[in-house]
């Protein structure tokens, strides 16, 4: 039986294939810029550039490490579907990096960019140098094989060569890349009339050679020059994003993620952490950064540098309320919880019979251990420990970068800890319990950091964008969530009244209560000081001119005393009555210089006063004084004054004097026997006083009964 004839078919590989690739791959030009940088960290670099001219339509990649030769370039770069490491295969880099590109979409994110690509790579194995010149629209063309494309490549051996070449013999390299265009059959004439006009006008920005220079001086690196870029992405965007009109938040969160890559190649969260705890024990720090090691990812947008903005720094670690730290192994959680604002830290341990619920998959020797570090800020400043300004700036802060980040050997995998991705379901639980389910997305930062060694199961998804949600997934997930959940309920006690939370919450809001009150007292203070300096330097303004005022009515008004009292003296009829009228014009007299005493300045200890202050209120307080004793002088004067002026019968003073003493001697008398019978040591020192009365007593009227009363004696005085 005749079976036919046999034909042995194979799979052919159309050049569009590599597009397909790069737009499926690749999110956006974020993801691209991503798997750039990441290229350059793989490479063992210190430094990768990603420079964006939107004014002379390129873009310049750069980095400083191993570098490519050709044969790197053809055999790797150039191949689709390159070895991917399996976990035991995996080797750390001289850096002691763990390399992060296993599927070689790194390529494909350059396609993204733009049309014209020029690589630069110095090999620092051998020290040479190589070019490879394409136009991406040789990948785009449906009626074209990958075998039909021909891409130059060119090898040199000094830096002199290779830069003389690029400025005076590039067009070889045009020529030999046209050659792919020759076929008109393969072409749209449109497109190719246009491919056709992008090489020929290609040039080269004077950046590339002074890169080209520092790849010299560092012994090796690569250069991806880009031309022609996408006109997809609007690069401008991002140089005024906070001032658009309309707010695009689809823009927003690519504006964060572009600005996350700086930070993805170091966890930073865990390196201040560890210098902030080191400083506390005051112990030399060991956890020291090794220089040589770092990269420095670098993105410029027209001129404008995205790595001097602001991001967390060492200072924001300490800014928190609640902290959780430690590690999950075996699904078992042991650690720290830290609460800032009571200056507690407690050793805790969570059993796997808590953080498995909801997995079905009990074999946590499957997994690795996932190192974290959570911190907490309250939402609402009165029940938080931070004081106004910082909980204001962290708030602000957590809402443009907050969120738990993944790390991976130290690196970063987005987009977990993205504006958005709320891969813990956070905000799902808080919408149906926020009072229960703590904490939030946007009030919370930290990480949960594990290796590729550890955990080889859980792997990249091909775009990048996170892991495959597999069963290692929904372990590293749900785990995490089953800790977040009994960090609140448990540890904190949210539905307990008497919850370590609670409990705090209200030890705070008494400790509150406690600083207004003194701060209101305080604020009270301060306006009397306020106002008694205000009411002190009026005083002063005035004081000279109204105590001048004052003394001149003083002087007048003693004068009209005198007189009335003179009138009075005139038409009495003893000289006891005489006296009196004297005792009263004196009292009536001195009330008011007492009034003029009264002006003198006081000065409350309670306040600090200038030098300046205080001599002023001496020396008008002494010019005070002094009107007082002009006063006084007066008085004196005109009471002897008085005393010269006659009565109209003295002969009976003698006789009313006898028969007053007479009563007052009796008045004494009764009082001292009322107050012996009460026989109280209290009234001690009044029997010495009445004692001494009676005796000068008993004297003028020895004095009146011999009729030698000496007026002297009996003359009142103040």
């Amino acid at each position: 039986m005749n079976l036919g004839d046999v034909k042995m078919a194979k799979f052919k590989t159309r050049a569009r294939a590599v597009d397909l690739l790069g737009k499926q791959q690749i999110r956006d030009e974020v993801t691209a810029i991503s798997e750039l940088l990441r290229n350059a960290y793989d490479a063992d670099a210190s430094e990768g550039l990603i420079d964006i001219n939107t004014d002379k339509q390129c873009i310049l990649v750069c980095d400083d490490g191993d570098g490519m030769s050709a044969d790197d370039l053809e055999q790797n770069w150039l191949t689709i579907g390159t070895y991917s490491k399996k976990t035991k295969d995996i080797k750390r880099t001289k850096k002691n990096r763990v390399k992060i590109g296993e599927k070689g979409i790194g390529r494909l994110a350059v396609s993204l960019l733009g049309d014209q690509l020029l690589i630069i790579s110095k090999k620092k194995l051998d020290g040479k140098w190589c070019v490879l010149y394409l136009h991406w629209e040789l990948f785009r063309n449906e009626k074209m094989f990958l075998d039909d494309i021909e891409i130059p490549l060119k090898t040199f051996n000094t830096l002199d060569e290779v830069s003389i070449y690029l400025k005076d013999n590039k067009n070889d390299l045009k020529n030999m890349l046209l050659n792919n265009l020759y076929d008109y059959s393969r072409w749209d004439s449109e497109i190719r009339n246009l491919v056709i006009e992008q090489i020929d006008s290609f040039e080269i920005e004077k950046k590339v050679f002074d890169w080209m220079n520092i790849i010299e001086s560092r012994k090796g690196g690569t250069i991806f020059y880009l031309t022609d870029i996408d006109s997809g992405w609007d690069w401008r965007v991002y140089e005024n994003i906070k001032n658009l009109q309309v707010q695009d938040e689809t823009l927003e969160i690519r504006y964060r993620r572009l600005k996350d890559l700086l930070y993805s190649f170091q966890n930073y969260i865990d390196i201040y952490d560890k210098e902030v705890e080191e400083e506390e024990l005051l112990i030399a720090t060991k956890n020291e950064i090794n220089e040589d090691d770092i990269f420095n990812p670098r993105i410029h947008i027209n001129g404008r540098q995205l790595e001097d903005e602001q991001w967390f720094n060492k200072d924001d670690i300490k800014l928190y309320d609640y902290a959780l730290k430690g590690k999950i192994i075996d699904g078992t959680f042991n650690g720290k919880a830290f609460m800032r604002g009571q200056g507690k830290v407690e050793d805790v341990s969570v059993p796997a019979s808590e953080l498995s619920i909801g997995l079905s998959n009990k074999n946590y020797k499957d997994f690795g251990p996932i190192y974290l570090k959570w911190y907490f800020v309250e939402g609402n400043a009165g029940v938080s420990s931070l004081n106004k300004d910082q909980h204001r700036d962290m708030r602000g802060k957590l809402e443009e970068i907050g969120g738990i980040y993944v790390y991976r050997d130290g690196l970063r995998i987005l987009p977990y800890g993205e504006k958005g991705n709320d891969f813990l379901h956070m905000e799902e639980r808080r919408s149906r319990r926020a009072a229960t389910y703590l904490f939030s997305h946007r009030r919370m930062f930290g990480f949960m950091e594990i290796s590729k060694i550890s955990n080889p199961y859980l792997v990249d998804k091909s775009s990048r964008e996170g892991f495959v949600e597999n069963s290692s997934y929904n372990y590293f997930r749900n785990v995490a969530i089953n800790l977040l959940k009994w960090w609140a309920l448990d540890y904190l006690g949210t539905t307990q009244d008497e919850g370590k939370r609670n409990n705090y919450l209200n030890a705070l809001k008494e400790e509150y209560e406690r600083q207004e009150k003194a701060r209101q007292q305080q604020l009270e203070e301060e306006q009397k000081e306020k106002q008694y300096f205000r009411d002190l330097y009026k005083t002063l303004d005035i004081f000279r001119e109204s105590l001048e005022d004052q003394s001149s009515k003083l002087l007048i008004d003693i004068n009209k005393v005198y007189e009335n009292y003179k009138n009075k003296i005139e038409l009495c009829s003893s000289k006891l009555e005489k006296y009196n009228i004297i005792y009263s014009f004196k009292r009536e007299c001195i009330e008011k210089i007492d009034m003029l005493k009264q002006r003198k300045l006081e000065i409350n200890p309670r306040y600090n006063h200038s030098i300046e202050i205080i001599e002023l209120v001496e020396e008008l307080n002494n010019e005070c004084a002094g009107e007082v004793v002009n006063g006084n002088k007066k008085l004196d004067f005109l009471a002897s004054q008085l005393e010269l002026v006659s009565v109209l019968n003295e002969n009976e003073d003698i006789v009313n004097i006898y028969t007053k003493l007479d009563e007052a001697l009796g008045w004494i008398d009764d009082f001292i026997r009322k107050i012996t019978e009460l026989k109280n040591d209290h009234f001690k020192d009044h029997y010495e006083l009445l004692d001494e009365i009676r005796a000068k007593t008993m004297n003028l009227l020895e004095c009146c009964e011999n009729n030698a009363v000496d007026e002297s004696s009996i003359r009142p005085g103040i």
